[in-house]
C-alpha cells in the first residue's frame, strides 16, 4: 500500500506527456552534442549557432502559422537522433520522423 502514492505519481507524470519545452531543450542537447562528438563544427556552423536553435524568442519577421506539437513524435525524434552515428550525419542521414513533430496549417 505504501507504493500506491508513488505509482499514482508516476502514472500522473506519464499522462502529462512530453512537452515542447523539453523537446526543444533535448533536441539542442542531442544534435549539438553529436556535432561536437563528430567534430563537425566549422566557421560556417559553430557550436553557438547550434545552441541558438532552441532560442525561440527571436522575431524572424515570418508570417505566423498555426502549428500543433505532437509529444509522442517528438520523443521518437529524440530517440532517433540518439541512434545517429557520425557516419550517418556526415552522409546527411538524419531522422525523417522529426519532420512530423509539428503539423502546421
Amino acid at each position: 500500500m505504501k507504493r500506491l502514492p508513488f505509482l499514482l505519481a508516476v502514472v500522473g507524470l506519464a499522462s502529462c506527456g512530453y512537452t515542447e519545452d523539453s523537446y526543444i531543450s533535448d533536441y539542442v542537447d542531442v544534435v549539438c552534442g553529436l556535432y561536437a562528438e563528430c567534430d563537425l563544427y566549422s566557421e560556417y556552423f559553430t557550436q553557438e549557432m547550434c545552441e541558438s536553435i532552441g532560442d525561440t524568442t527571436e522575431d524572424t519577421g515570418a508570417t505566423t502559422t498555426t502549428c500543433t506539437f505532437d509529444g509522442d513524435i517528438a520523443q521518437d525524434c529524440i530517440s532517433a537522433w540518439e541512434e545517429i552515428t557520425c557516419d550517418d550525419l556526415t552522409a546527411g542521414n538524419v531522422p525523417s520522423v522529426c519532420a512530423n513533430v509539428y503539423s502546421c496549417e
